[in-house]
């Protein structure tokens, strides 16, 4: 097929390609492998850690055949060559500075290693979350001791109090301006990440990467954090 005429189909994950039970439809599954058997690449967009997509794309039989763009962009892996091709991270010290702001204001912080999820206190925020996404945590005293390296996201939880979310979000906006971008993924969630990641980043990234134009890309989400991808794309939904 014609680089001009393959596409690109960027999914969001949670009620989008799988439903509440984090199964696939056969419908849907037989689709997408006709789309990729036709030469078209397929890639899940998540705000996911990179641990948790690639043991969902694995369960859902998709791993070796597409790309996964995780952490809303921060880190995107080719899963045909079994490889990260891009990622970007927060400053150790930034992520401090977080997460003592985060302290202060009363909010339930963390963030992530490649295995696991990291946080500073056991709670029943820590657990639900682990719980959903499946995916161990890690209990430390200090949150610098606990990264190897930068990681690509931090994620404030309120699952009780949304309204608390929002206003740590114009917290984080204000007092990191031009250094962290902060976006909702669901009402309880407040993805942190690099200024400039985003799901519409990961839709250019990859079309450069696969020579493929952006024109040629189809978009589907259904939160806050997916309206750049479908703004970017060249079908959007």
């Amino acid at each position: 097929m014609d680089k001009q005429e393959r596409m690109i189909f960027f999914s969001d994950i949670d009620d989008t390609l799988v439903g509440s039970d984090k199964s696939m439809s056969p419908e849907t599954k037989n689709a997408l492998e006709e789309f990729i058997r036709r030469g078209n690449v397929f890639a899940v967009s998540t705000g996911r850690a990179a641990a948790a997509a690639v043991k969902l794309v694995k369960n859902l039989g998709f791993y070796g055949k597409c790309m996964i763009s995780a952490y809303n962009g921060g880190q995107i892996i080719d899963t045909v060559n079994d490889k990260t091709i891009y990622r970007k991270g927060i400053p150790a010290d930034v992520v401090e500075e977080v997460f003592e702001s985060a302290r202060r204001f009363g909010i339930h912080i963390q963030t992530y290693t490649d295995t696991h999820v990291a946080a500073l206190e056991d709670n029943e925020y820590l657990r639900r979350y682990s719980k959903i996404q499946n995916i161990p945590v890690h209990v430390v005293s200090d949150i610098r001791s606990a990264l190897t390296q930068d990681p690509c996201k931090i994620l404030a939880v309120d699952y009780d109090d949304p309204d608390k979310v929002n206003h740590f979000e114009e917290l984080v906006r204000a007092r990191y301006a031009g250094c962290l971008d902060a976006f909702h993924s669901n009402p309880a969630y407040l993805e942190i990440v690099p200024a400039g990641v985003n799901k519409g980043f990961a839709i250019r990234f990859l079309s450069e990467y696969l020579n493929i134009p952006v024109s040629n890309t189809i978009s589907a989400g259904d939160e806050h954090n997916d309206i750049q991808m479908i703004e970017t794309a060249g079908i959007g939904c």
